[in-house]
């Protein structure tokens, strides 16, 4: 029987959560209704709560009051769900960041598309360190793209 490799874990892991990310609108877990114009979280209705009493008062009382939720129920969440990704690393070091996080998953392929397709890890010039990579059957990575 083949064991499975840590690299294989972590990539299982990270086209999880991809795979999770797409998933979220069809789970009901995080999407846009396009009907109502309001956010969808774990099926509860999140709207900016701005009432229509707010539109027609033209002072700057009604103008802060628009402000006032606009803040509190569209920066605000989004300012505490964002600290959440660098608490997250800083918690759990290498271990969101390596085996969850989508973006350096996304950087590995690209990563790994340039060196099939060119020969070097970066598109501009040819380091000391970058591998002898084979020319042939590019065009298998050239349909990843």
């Amino acid at each position: 029987m083949k064991t499975i490799t840590l690299t294989t874990w972590r990539r299982i892991s990270q086209v999880a959560f991809i795979l999770f990310i797409f998933l979220m609108p069809v789970l009901n877990i995080l999407r846009i209704d396009s009907d109502t114009h309001e956010l969808i979280l774990f099926g509860t209705s999140w709207s900016f709560g701005i009432q229509p009493e707010y539109y027609a008062d033209r002072t700057p009382l009604g103008a802060l009051k628009i402000a006032g939720q606009f803040f509190l129920k569209g920066i605000l969440p989004w300012l505490v769900f964002l600290a959440i990704f660098p608490l997250l690393g800083w918690l759990t070091g290498r271990l969101f960041c390596g085996w969850f996080c989508p973006e350096g998953a996304l950087f590995e392929l690209s990563d790994f598309l340039t060196l099939k397709l060119t020969g070097r890890r970066s598109l501009f010039v040819k380091r000391p360190n970058d591998p002898d990579v084979p020319a042939e059957k590019k065009l298998i990575y050239v349909l990843h793209i």
